[in-house]
């Protein structure tokens, strides 16, 4: 994710809201492109998570619906508030 779609995702919203999205993001990077840019120490272990998540999944669907309340629960507990669904 380039540092402008972030911010972009993030721009206008409430500073709760802003920064779990921001982490989000920064974690994303991190495990997607692998060249470690926000040095985010939790990155390693949403990388794993989701290794477990393909492991343990053999649907595509079940993929998804897993990996979006790994996210869910992640941006709950960076905002400090409840996932939005």
């Amino acid at each position: 994710m380039k540092d402008a779609e972030w911010y972009d995702c993030t721009h206008g919203r409430d500073e709760n809201e802003g920064e779990g999205l921001r982490e989000l993001a920064e974690i994303v990077h991190d495990v997607d492109c692998k060249d470690a840019k926000f040095r985010r120490d939790d990155a390693a272990g949403v990388a794993r998570t989701i290794d477990g998540i393909a492991k343990l999944c053999d649907r595509d669907e079940d993929r998804v619906e897993r990996g979006r309340a790994l996210f869910d629960e992640l941006y709950a507990a960076f905002s400090g508030g409840v996932a939005r669904a």
